[in-house]
């Protein structure tokens, strides 16, 4: 079944009448007509009876709205949760640093980080600043002492 017309759905159900679902979604009334005549047939099931020159949920209409509101408030939740993927860091931090730097450093930043869904993976390094570059191919964040003995 379509979401869209699942939708439509939950609407006339709430307005009562094509007309006013037309008017409450900007639609011609023939459109929602249409929409609903598919949706009926997409389910199966009578979902419509007609009651005078109107037409009325039926039961098995009635119970396709109260899944309509389900699958609608799932799909509500589904997008706010992707929005939080795309809107938040995750993933894998590899950090390098000298032990000085780590014992100062990394408490703090391990906690931030977890707090967002980022993990830190750490390594304690001693090497000289002539190492950088192998050390840069493996972490992504490398913090190293530079040394005035350092040719470099």
């Amino acid at each position: 079944m379509d979401v869209e017309r699942l939708r439509l759905l939950r609407h006339f159900a709430e307005h009562g009448t094509v007309h006013a679902t037309a008017e409450a979604l900007s639609l011609t009334p023939s459109a929602v007509s249409q929409q609903l005549k598919r949706l009926q047939r997409e389910a199966g099931v009578e979902l419509l009876e007609p009651v005078g020159r109107r037409v009325r949920l039926t039961e098995a209409g009635k119970a396709l709205v109260a899944r309509a509101d389900d699958i609608l408030a799932a799909l509500e939740r589904a997008h706010a949760e992707m929005e939080g993927f795309r809107t938040t860091p995750r993933g894998v931090v590899r950090v390098a640093m000298v032990p000085s730097a780590a014992a100062m450093l990394l408490p703090g930043v391990i906690a931030e980080a977890s707090d967002i869904g980022v993990e830190v993976i750490a390594h304690d390094i001693d090497h000289s600043a002539d190492r950088s570059p192998e050390l840069l191919g493996e972490h992504d964040i490398v913090i190293i002492d530079r040394d005035e003995r350092d040719a470099s």
